[in-house]
């Protein structure tokens, strides 16, 4: 008789995935930088170590399998900000282009289309006096979040940043008086990728 083993080998193969993935995430929980800022975030959103694992291996091991739903979730925040800080992640690369292409601009008001949390050239933005940013994103728990993520960084950000609770499909509502457009991991989220970048190109 041939035994098919493929069902305890994928089962393996998903256990290990799950303890690589974990592995991962306490990387950073438990790093001695981000570790106090961790816990303070935990703290005032009211989340459990054990409710961010769950949201982190929920997320990771089939993003496709979501919509824009889970978004209301504190705990994918935090995921997000873990995904931004994982050591030689493609994450961390995504973050230095962009930091490498700000260098390039010349600009003093920013708009952040869909930013979902606060990333690295947040700092690089917000360590020149004269830069403006608005943040924007549909979901009103995503501006909570970044409010007291700044509020964790030694910046001096009061002033300098705008929160907009707005539906970047509707670019008309979004389009203004704005040197740069950051739309880093928003665009593949709204129906039409396509005509939404075309909209925002014809009418900033």
């Amino acid at each position: 008789m041939i035994h098919d083993n493929h069902g305890p080998r994928t089962a393996y193969n998903l256990d290990k995935k799950i303890q690589k993935l974990l592995h991962l995430m306490n990387s950073v929980l438990d790093d001695p930088i981000y570790k106090n800022e961790f816990d303070i975030i935990l703290r005032k959103f009211e989340i459990d170590r054990e409710t961010v694992s769950r949201a982190f291996l929920d997320y990771n091991l089939d993003v496709h399998s979501h919509n824009n739903s889970i978004y209301h979730s504190q705990a994918i925040r935090i995921v997000l900000h873990l995904h931004n800080l994982i050591r030689g992640s493609w994450h961390i690369e995504r973050q230095e282009a962009v930091s490498r292409l700000l260098k390039k601009a010349t600009y003093t008001k920013v708009f952040d289309m869909g930013f979902g949390v606060p990333s690295r050239y947040m700092r690089d933005l917000l360590s020149s006096p004269s830069v403006h940013v608005t943040l924007c994103d549909f979901q009103p728990e995503a501006l909570d979040f970044a409010q007291e993520l700044l509020n964790l960084w030694p910046l001096d950000w009061a002033g300098k940043v705008d929160f907009l609770c707005q539906d970047m499909e509707k670019v008309e509502s979004c389009v203004g008086d704005y040197d740069l457009y950051i739309s880093l991991h928003s665009i593949e989220h709204v129906s039409n990728p396509t005509q939404c970048l075309m909209n925002y190109v014809k009418l900033s």
